[in-house]
C-alpha cells in the first residue's frame, strides 16, 4: 500500500491573516498600556509581515493590510491605538537596550513618536535622568518640534494629505455643488444610485482612516 503524500497547509489568505491578527489582539486587551502596545505591534509584524518589520517600515501607515486590519469590525482597539502600537513597537526594536522601558510610562514614550531618532534618545535620556513627568516631557518635545519647524526656514510646504483635506472641506462646504441638481436622483437608475452610495462609502472610509492617523 502506497502511503499518501503529506501536503503542507495552504497559505492563509490576506483576509484570514487579518482576522487572525484581530483575534489575537483582542485576547490581550486588558494588560498594561505599554505591554499592550508592544504585544499588538509584535502580533501585527508576525501575522501581516511574516516577522519582517522592514516590510512595514518600507510602506508605513499606507500599507493596505494594516489599513484593512484597522478597519476590521471585530478588532477591539481603535485604529489610532493600532498605529500608535506599531510606532512604539518599532521604537522598542530600535532602542531595545534603553533603560526607559523599565522606568518610563507609555505616555512618556508616546510623546516622542515622530521625532528624529537622535532627539528621541536625547529627550528620553533626560526624562529618565531628571525623573520628568509625562507632562514635562511633552512640553520639552513641543519645544523641540517648534525648533525643528523653524529651522527649515521659510513657509513650510503643506503635506499632500493636508491639502487633500482642505480641498475636500472647501468642496463639501459649497451647498450649491454638494446638493445642486439633487432632484435628478429620483430619475436615476438603481445601479447609478448604488454606485454613488459606494463612492460615498469609500470617501467615508478614507476620512475615517485619516482621522485615526492624525490622532497618533
Amino acid at each position: 500500500m502506497v502511503p499518501s503524500a503529506k501536503h503542507s497547509p495552504a497559505p492563509l489568505s490576506t483576509q484570514a491573516r487579518i482576522e487572525r491578527a484581530a483575534a489575537r489582539i483582542n485576547e490581550i486587551v486588558g494588560v498594561t498600556s505599554l505591554k499592550l502596545a508592544l504585544s499588538v505591534g509584535g502580533i501585527v509584524v508576525e501575522d501581516l509581515y511574516g516577522g519582517e518589520l522592514d516590510r512595514w517600515r518600507e510602506r508605513g501607515p499606507k500599507e493596505w493590510s494594516l489599513r484593512q486590519l484597522a478597519n476590521e469590525p471585530s478588532l477591539s482597539i481603535s485604529a489610532s491605538a493600532l498605529y500608535r502600537a506599531m510606532a512604539i513597537y518599532e521604537l522598542r526594536l530600535r532602542m531595545h537596550d534603553h533603560p526607559m522601558w523599565e522606568a518610563l510610562s507609555v505616555c512618556h514614550i508616546r510623546a516622542v513618536l515622530g521625532l528624529p531618532e537622535h532627539e528621541q534618545r536625547r529627550l528620553l535620556d533626560l526624562a529618565l535622568e531628571s525623573q520628568w513627568s509625562a507632562k514635562a516631557l511633552e512640553e520639552a518635545v513641543a519645544s523641540v518640534r517648534c525648533v525643528l519647524k523653524s529651522s527649515r526656514g521659510g513657509r513650510p510646504r503643506k503635506p499632500r494629505f493636508v491639502r487633500s483635506i482642505e480641498q475636500a472641506e472647501r468642496a463639501m462646504l459649497d451647498d450649491d455643488n454638494v446638493f445642486g441638481d439633487l432632484e435628478i436622483v429620483y430619475a436615476m437608475r438603481s445601479e447609478e444610485r448604488k454606485d454613488l452610495a459606494r463612492r460615498l462609502s469609500v470617501v467615508r472610509q478614507r476620512c475615517d482612516e485619516l482621522s485615526a492617523l492624525i490622532q497618533i
